[in-house]
């Protein structure tokens, strides 16, 4: 008997789901993964992630403009109702981003994500060489604390007046030191949050590793706020590119069959990156360059590939339709 894994894969490789054409290029924010209850976007700079649906929140352009953008990936991909926040990342970082398409399954989702079955990979290009990191790998683990005050500035450093802390919880990271620019003192790190607090991975770069993200003004460590001139000399890093990326979400999904896989949504690295990284010899997986999907681990071939037993599909177009333009339960 077959696994949802191989269904799935058997399913991506028929040359039949040919008859699907590409991504559409004139959405104003590129969609990643539609299926009848997730969809997923590839988050540009500066998109702002959460929104009232009620409106109450019109007056503000961010918003107001988010609200236009998910508006119209609504009506391109005709889905029953404006999709549902279920997470968010920063304003400034870029990558994978998960909406539902209903409130049950925004829930679903939302369930798993307060269960932590939810893996996340992030890539970040830090400001430091491989002799700043202890080894190739590593964990941070301990107390994490978003402090009262404007701005409220979150670290791991103990505080010693309790009134002035707002938020406290125990956080984990997992790290890895991916390559290292041979031209100047710069490295690509993988991180794995195993908990969701705000700014989480920015403060454990710079204030653990004291390797900060490079383009993040506010997490430091003992770096000052110019860059080397190593960095500079070889081109201008404008100061409000964050170097974050969501590189790619993994979570349960389940065929109409009730059988139970992991599916995995790789967000492709902005241009900006991939010429950063060529630049300063930084050699990129190439999973990260293209994007894409997997099941449990097994890649997904093909430059558009259906999963037929979810009902859906690697960038889909507006001309096809999962079920999730079937009309639900809100």
């Amino acid at each position: 008997m077959r696994t949802l894994a191989s269904h799935l894969l058997h399913s991506a490789c028929r040359s039949g789901f040919r008859r699907f054409s590409t991504a559409p290029t004139h959405l104003p924010i590129p969609v990643l993964y539609l299926d009848k209850s997730i969809i997923a976007v590839n988050k540009p700079k500066g998109f702002l992630c959460q929104y009232d649906k009620t409106g109450k929140q019109a007056g503000d352009e961010q918003v107001a403009s988010t609200l236009s953008i998910m508006s119209e990936v609504q009506r391109a991909f005709n889905l029953p109702y404006l999709p549902y926040v279920v997470h968010r990342l920063d304003r400034e970082t870029t990558g994978a981003l998960l909406y539902a398409t209903t409130s049950r399954q925004a829930a679903t989702i939302s369930l798993q994500f307060s269960q932590r079955t939810i893996r996340k990979t992030y890539l970040a290009i830090v400001r430091g060489g491989a002799d700043r990191f202890p080894q190739r790998t590593g964990v941070i683990e301990g107390i994490m604390q978003k402090l009262r005050g404007p701005g409220g500035l979150i670290t791991t450093r103990p505080c010693s007046d309790p009134t002035l802390i707002r938020r406290k919880a125990e956080v984990m990271s997992e790290w890895e030191l991916l390559a290292t620019s041979p031209v100047a003192p710069l490295s690509l790190v993988a991180v794995r949050p195993r908990t969701g607090f705000m700014h989480q991975i920015r403060v454990h770069m710079a204030e653990v590793l004291d390797v900060p993200i490079l383009g993040d003004v506010r997490y430091t460590g003992t770096h000052t706020a110019g860059l080397d001139p190593s960095i500079t000399s070889v081109m201008s890093v404008p100061e409000d590119d964050l170097f974050l990326h969501a590189a790619e979400i993994s979570f349960f999904r389940y065929s109409r069959s009730h059988k139970r896989a992991m599916l995995s949504i790789c967000a492709p690295l902005p241009e900006s990156w991939i010429q950063f990284c060529r630049e300063f010899e930084i050699p990129l997986p190439d999973r990260y360059v293209k994007g894409g999907l997997s099941v449990d681990g097994a890649p997904v071939q093909g430059p558009h590939p259906t999963l037929e037993h979810l009902g859906g599909r690697w960038m889909p177009s507006p001309d096809w339709q999962s079920d999730a333009a079937s009309p639900a339960s809100p």
